[in-house]
């Protein structure tokens, strides 16, 4: 489902309104909100801290300066935030034992481990669930671990990169991946060599790859979809606390032709200081460009299917077809129409013959139905002119 223009909107006013106070509280340590605020400037900061999702933030640098109603939302909302990364770092500590003992790797990463690893307190980055990183060899037997320790699967489907979800307590979440969305798949093996071995026996990505994954799931986020904010906070805190080696970033991208993520910091010189990061070698300025064009005007993005897919390049490619049609795996297509996993051939012959006929349907009308105006079809030149710039690099 892709983003209403009304939630897009939202997320550009909740940028506008945070970003000045949030920078001079993350990068300058001034924690004072203008004396000159009015009782509407308080209105509209709480009503674009509660829709990004940042009431622990606002807590933690801005406290008793709230009213006194706001403040007890954002304590309320704190409180409960930091009892599910309580539970959720108990329940690390126990997987991670077990999965040590029995010899199997494994390493998380997005916002669980940026929520523990930069931020000065784990509630400040709210997560609806873990993604674990496991070996392709290892993963079916790391999910037998995760089962015995009360985790439980709705289905056994399973995408591109990860497997069905296991919950626990109906409020906890994990992902258990076997691939890194984002990254060619010829470079999946060699993550694993930038990765840091905890003392619990846990691992976690470098500061280098751990960078470029906050990009790449920005892109792959429809460019802000989530919460802009909360991509920039990442960025924020990885820099003060655990920053990349620049040289090193700078080779990796180059080898596995990705974008220069200095682009982003570039994009948003209104947030991040330019002594954070280097400025040679030089940044290509439309890139800059494209990528602040991009991530400002997601209200440009077209809500309907239709519109997105014929106008990506690479439609009816190998790797669209791959994406595509691999919820056609038998097991995919019982979990999706809540098929046993055995047995029923006849359900299942019929699951298959109404998938094909829906996706030829939806597929063949692509074509006719395409509701977009002018400035939406700039917009989607735009994101094809940045995907051939930001992956042609060599």
């Amino acid at each position: 489902m892709y983003m209403s223009q009304s939630v897009a909107l939202q997320t550009q006013k909740d940028a506008r309104c945070l970003m000045p106070v949030l920078k001079r509280a993350v990068f300058d340590h001034d924690t004072a909100l203008p004396d000159d605020w009015t009782q509407e400037d308080f209105a509209e900061f709480e009503k674009a801290v509660h829709s990004a999702q940042l009431d622990a933030l606002a807590l933690h640098y801005f406290g008793k300066q709230l009213p006194a109603d706001f403040y007890a939302k954002c304590t309320k909302e704190t409180l409960l935030c930091t009892g599910q990364m309580l539970q959720y770092e108990a329940e690390l500590k126990r997987m991670t034992k077990m999965m040590s003992e029995a010899g199997i790797d494994m390493v998380v990463f997005k916002g669980g481990d940026l929520a523990y690893r930069c931020y000065p307190v784990s509630a400040m980055r709210r997560v609806s669930d873990l993604d674990i990183l496991f070996r392709k060899e290892q993963i079916r037997d790391a999910m037998e671990i995760l089962k015995k320790l009360g985790w439980t699967q709705d289905g056994e489907y399973q995408t591109e990169h990860h497997f069905c979800p296991l919950h626990k307590w109906g409020h906890l979440a994990i992902e258990p991946h076997f691939i890194v969305p984002g990254f060619p798949a010829s470079v999946q093996d060699d993550l694993w060599k930038h990765t840091r071995l905890l003392p619990d026996g846990g691992r976690i990505f470098s500061p280098e790859v751990t960078f470029l994954l906050v990009m790449i799931h920005l892109e792959d986020s429809r460019w802000g979809y989530f919460s802009l904010l909360k991509f920039l906070l990442d960025f924020a805190y990885l820099l003060r606390k655990d920053p990349p080696d620049w040289q090193k970033l700078h080779e990796l991208e180059l080898q596995w032709g990705l974008p220069d993520s200095r682009c982003l910091l570039k994009a948003f010189s209104d947030f991040f200081p330019e002594n954070l990061y280097p400025q040679e070698p030089a940044i290509d300025q439309k890139m800059v460009e494209l990528f602040r064009y991009l991530t400002t005007r997601i209200d440009l993005y077209p809500e309907d299917d239709a519109s997105i897919t014929m106008h990506r390049s690479d439609i009816l490619s190998k790797s669209w077809i791959f994406r595509t049609f691999r919820c056609f795996h038998p097991r995919n297509m019982r979990a999706k129409y809540k098929l046993p996993p055995h047995g029923v051939y006849g359900a299942l012959i019929q699951a298959y013959g109404k998938d094909i006929a829906s996706k030829f349907i939806k597929l063949t009308g692509y074509a006719a139905k395409q509701n977009i105006n002018a400035e939406q079809m700039q917009y989607l030149d735009s994101l094809e002119q940045y995907r051939k710039l930001a992956h042609s690099r060599k």
